[in-house]
């Protein structure tokens, strides 16, 4: 008679790691797979990255209707589960960044929006002229001609401006109509303008509490858009050469 013990498996093995050949334990070994694939993918989501889809003309023509980015949740620190946007090692967005937040809605919930920070806590922000005053000193706008687009099935007219927000470039629209002047005021702290590089087409921080600024508290950014992954367009006609753009502000050439 042999003296080795046998060890009996646990509950937690028997369940899921069946030594039983059968329907049982191919069952298992699809259900293991499924629950780490799904649990590095909440990981994934929850502090590093999500997608995100453009449904709206406000971001044109940096961002087109029908484009998928990546948002880092790690950019301005890690996120902390189950907090009122609360994160550890907190970083704040820098001007000229493109961010994902949540806005509060008037009838309750909260959706989405993207835009472009353009004024950080303690700057003076005003907007005249359809030109942003930041520190009371106008961003540098330059005509590049004009550029027209399709929006829901209609054509819009405007005009190309390469705009200058700390030291780095990008592409504005305007169009031919009367803007709305927002008075000079302070950003409180903790708080961020931002607004949509369409400029006549989209609804920010120039209108949310008109005639005053409305701004985005810090709690309420989720993340910064890093990078095209997909593009469609027209009749779900793929835009390859968009696929991998880079998101990040450009630094302008001295």
């Amino acid at each position: 008679m042999s003296g080795k013990q046998v060890t009996m498996p646990s509950l937690f093995q028997r369940v899921f790691y069946p030594e039983a050949d059968g329907p049982y334990k191919i069952f298992m070994e699809y259900t293991r797979v499924i629950v780490v694939a799904l649990t590095i993918a909440l990981v994934f989501r929850t502090f590093i990255a999500s997608p995100y889809k453009i449904p709206s003309s406000s971001m044109m023509p940096t961002l087109l209707v029908g484009d998928y980015l990546f948002v880092s949740k790690y950019s301005y620190g890690l996120p902390v589960p189950f907090s009122n946007g609360e994160r550890l090692n907190e970083v704040s967005p820098q001007r000229g960044d493109i961010v994902v937040f949540k806005k509060h809605l008037p009838m309750g919930g909260m959706q989405n929006y993207i835009k472009r920070v353009v004024a950080v806590p303690g700057d003076i922000i005003a907007y005249k002229d359809k030109t942003i005053i930041l520190n009371e000193e106008p961003l540098s706008s330059e005509l590049l001609g004009g550029h027209k687009y399709t929006y829901n099935n209609e054509t819009v007219d405007t005009d190309k401006y390469k705009e200058t927000l700390n030291g780095t470039t990008y592409i504005k629209l305007l169009q031919d109509t009367l803007g709305q002047d927002v008075a000079p005021m302070r950003v409180p702290v903790g708080h961020f303008v931002v607004i949509g590089d369409n400029r006549d087409s989209s609804y920010d921080s120039r209108y949310w509490h008109y005639p005053s600024w409305g701004f985005v508290p810090m709690s309420d950014i989720v993340g910064r858009a890093e990078f095209l992954f997909w593009s469609w367009g027209k009749n779900m006609k793929p835009r390859f050469d968009r696929i991998g753009e880079s998101l990040r502000p450009k630094q302008t050439l001295k």
